[in-house]
């Protein structure tokens, strides 16, 4: 990711800056993927896995929160863009030096190892399919607006970089709320009806963004979306690794999953996003995408109940936990 970043700040070519996002998404992933398989091994009860996840997704949605109006201040302070990744670039370095101080390098040597599950078996089993497409579904509708709605500011209210950074800045504001709160009361409520509920309101938002008059209607659907898509993801991806130790004994690889469905929406929502508003319009697009959405919605309630298999797993891990 320090790589990364020092491409992006010297690169200057379309070509260079794509190799750089390339680049970025693979340490991204290396370390949100390593780092929610630790948390999914150190917590192996399902409230206390789900409470953590949260804390470390709230992490993600305050870089998200801080990162989009720095960019663009910072452009606009600076005119270029240089000063702002070099300083990344830093922070970068100096994460680095915190990690080799608190989880410094270690081979651990797990007596079950060779029974991991790969990641085709997992895939498999349907109740995971939809759990992780529920993640990459509701993900769309953020991922949708990241190009197209900057396109569109641009084109009707000729908007600064500040303001392109700024406007997702409630969204990442309430999607760190939401997952402070939401996984204890996902479990409460039950997972399954937050994606149930979420999925329909995201795509009622993203239907009303092109209604805005100013940008600063554009805060509430964007804020709602941000609120929506905390309770998919705070619900949603506990699960994911709740199913996979239940059933499979795995939980690294079924993070691998989850995390693998927001790569996925983020990389076809702006890839498709800004084709298609040059094409239909900006209107058109969102209103395709939220019928996407809406659609895929029902499927939660193949979620609402666990598998005999499932059942029977859970309560055999619960007796002998009460034994012990």
């Amino acid at each position: 990711m320090i790589f990364s970043t020092l491409l992006f700040a010297f690169g200057k070519s379309y070509l260079i800056l794509f190799l750089a996002r390339a680049v970025q998404g693979i340490g991204s992933a290396c370390a949100a993927t390593g780092g929610m398989g630790m948390l999914a091994q150190q917590y192996s009860d399902d409230k206390q896995r789900a409470r953590y996840m949260g804390i470390a997704m709230g992490g993600m949605a305050l870089g998200l929160l801080i990162g989009a109006p720095y960019g663009g201040a910072m452009y606009d302070i600076f005119h270029g863009k240089e000063i702002c990744f070099l300083i990344l670039a830093g922070l970068g370095v100096l994460g680095v030096g915190l990690q080799l101080l608190v989880l410094p390098p270690k081979l651990e040597f797990h007596e079950h190892t060779s029974e991991s599950t790969s990641m085709r078996k997992l895939l498999m089993d349907p109740r995971i399919l939809i759990a992780a497409g529920s993640i990459f579904v509701g993900n769309l509708g953020l991922g949708v607006l990241s190009p197209g709605l900057q396109l569109w500011m641009v084109d009707k209210w000729n908007s600064s970089a500040f303001e392109l950074g700024v406007v997702f800045f409630p969204s990442s504001l309430a999607y760190l709320i939401g997952t402070t709160f939401v996984p204890s009361i996902s479990i409460k409520l039950g997972r399954w009806r937050c994606v149930l509920f979420a999925l329909p309101i995201i795509a009622i938002c993203l239907s009303f963004v092109s209604f805005a008059p100013a940008i600063f209607w554009l805060f509430i659907p964007i804020t709602v979306i941000g609120i929506c898509i905390s309770f998919i993801d705070s619900a949603m991806i506990p699960l994911i690794t709740h199913m996979a130790y239940i059933k499979h004994k795995d939980e690294t690889n079924a993070y691998a999953i989850s995390d693998a469905g927001l790569s996925i929406a983020f990389f076809i929502a702006p890839f498709a996003s800004g084709p298609l508003v040059q094409t239909i319009g900006f209107q058109w697009t969102t209103w395709a995408f939220a019928i996407g959405i809406l659609c895929f919605a029902p499927l939660a309630l193949l979620l609402r109940k666990p598998s005999k298999g499932e059942r029977l797993q859970e309560t055999s891990i619960t007796s002998s936990v009460t034994k012990m």
